[in-house]
């Protein structure tokens, strides 16, 4: 009974101990966390936007989400010089191994500017993680519309999948068309 409760008491030291080692380190880390996430968002922003001249950083504005049937996070509207707008769009999709975050940009006409792919983490390598490449993403600028998927050569408002990552390649789309319509949504108030 004692050789029990000293065992015992020995395992429970070295849990709280592990546990105090984790609490502190989560503690040490949590704002490094917050300040890389809000760098790459900031980057994903500026990458939706190449090409567009005059985006000034003075006019943001953020704006509600009005659905909870959607896979949007977060609309930023910008302003460039000329005085169109845009709009940055933060989503989260469901990819064949996890969540894929990425930002979308939409001009006030509802046209694709780009896509931004921030975390593709849980997609298989070298499937899966090619929406993640320009031969994918590139697809999207200058699109409008309720965009289909198809595995041959797209046209229209139809976007290539990728070979073997087909419900990635399609999550992507999905999350491009929720982005589109929140947009839609933002500027019909």
């Amino acid at each position: 009974m004692c050789e029990f409760l000293r065992s015992g008491g020995v395992l429970f030291i070295i849990t709280a101990a592990a546990a105090l080692i984790l609490a502190i380190g989560n503690a040490a880390t949590k704002d490094i966390i917050a300040s890389l996430d809000i760098q790459a968002r900031s980057a994903a922003q500026t990458a939706v936007f190449d090409g567009v001249d005059g985006i000034d950083p003075a006019s943001t504005k953020t704006y509600d989400i009005l659905s909870d049937d959607t896979f949007v996070n977060g609309i930023t509207g910008f302003e460039a010089a000329d005085g169109k707008r845009y709009f940055a769009v933060e989503v989260t999709v469901a990819g064949y191994g996890g969540d894929i975050k990425m930002m979308v940009g939409v001009d006030e006409s509802l046209t694709v500017t780009g896509i931004s792919i921030i975390d593709k983490s849980g997609e298989t390598p070298g499937l899966g993680s090619k929406i993640g490449e320009a031969r994918f993403y590139g697809q999207f600028p200058g699109k409008t519309g309720d965009l289909a998927a198809v595995r041959s050569t797209p046209g229209g408002n139809q976007v290539q999948v990728v070979t073997g990552a087909t419900i990635s390649s399609r999550a992507v789309i999905s999350g491009v068309n929720d982005a589109v319509l929140a947009v839609e949504g933002v500027l019909d108030r």
